[in-house]
């Protein structure tokens, strides 16, 4: 009778596992399991469908990596950790102790950080492919039509957070929740404090909104406006620079987002559980 137990216990893990592991769904013929779907609702704290739609965008992504060659060596890899580190005046043994006491270990940072310097990379080229209007009358009339995109708020009261990962930001960004590896602290800008050039960034954004996920030094930023006080208006010829590059950067993440909404359509998507 023990017997029978044991095997039938013994029927039901395996059963179990099997589920755990199924095949969730296809992405041009690249799997993603149960497992992860399980597993990234529960490390971002999103629901399945948040969780499943980040997994498709996933796999999307890393065959454009290959398709388009954005592969970072291990060469690569060691050279940019290394970067990061003298940046922060770190060396690797405390770098490693400080991960260990936070319950991680260097191979999975390695692989995180690859992972995000070929996205980078990706994106990158992605972008390049974009036929970019510079012209003075192009930034112009992008200045005549966004005017109070160009408002300089004289003080702004922000909540500033920043983690490792990008995309934790970016799901935290688009309503999901608030990570333990996202640090928040508040503080409120001014011209006396501040470089001018963040200040008209971060006026363009509505109260209670965010800015993109911004990329400093060996961390990524995310800024929430939570109120704006004190306009001014600005004078074109004061501020051309500016408004050339939030004209130029626009048009290359609507050139990204045109791109990517079209690889989407065009994935073989199959979904089985």
């Amino acid at each position: 009778m023990k017997k029978i137990c044991i095997f039938l216990f013994l029927c039901v893990i395996f059963a179990t596992a099997k589920v755990v592991n199924a095949v969730a769904i296809i992405v041009n013929n690249e799997p993603i399991t149960l497992f992860e779907i399980e597993n990234a609702m529960k490390e971002l704290k999103i629901d399945r469908q948040k969780a499943v739609e980040l997994l498709i965008n996933d796999r999307i992504e890393q065959a454009q990596i290959k398709k388009m060659g954005n592969i970072v060596s291990n060469f690569e890899l060691d050279n940019e950790i290394k970067k990061m580190l003298a940046a922060n005046e770190r060396d690797l043994d405390s770098f490693k102790a400080e991960l260990k006491a936070k319950g991680q270990d260097f191979e999975s940072f390695k692989k995180d950080y690859k992972k995000q310097l070929e996205k980078r990379k990706l994106y990158e080229a992605v972008a390049s492919g974009a036929k970019v209007d510079y012209s003075d009358e192009g930034v112009f009339s992008f200045y005549e039509t966004h005017k109070d995109d160009f408002l300089l708020y004289g003080q702004i009261s922000v909540s500033v957070y920043t983690a490792k990962k990008a995309e934790n930001l970016e799901i935290f960004r688009n309503g999901g929740a608030k990570t333990r590896d996202i640090k928040e602290e508040k503080d409120t800008l001014t011209l006396q404090n501040t470089d001018p050039r963040l200040l008209v960034f971060l006026s363009s954004i509505e109260e209670n909104g965010f800015s993109p996920v911004l990329e400093n030094e060996n961390e990524f930023v995310l800024y929430k406006v939570k109120s704006k006080t004190k306009p001014e208006a600005l004078p074109y010829e004061q501020i051309k620079e500016q408004v050339s590059s939030v004209y130029v950067n626009k048009q290359r993440q609507d050139f990204i987002k045109d791109f990517f909404d079209k690889e989407h359509a065009k994935a073989q998507i199959v979904r089985l559980r």
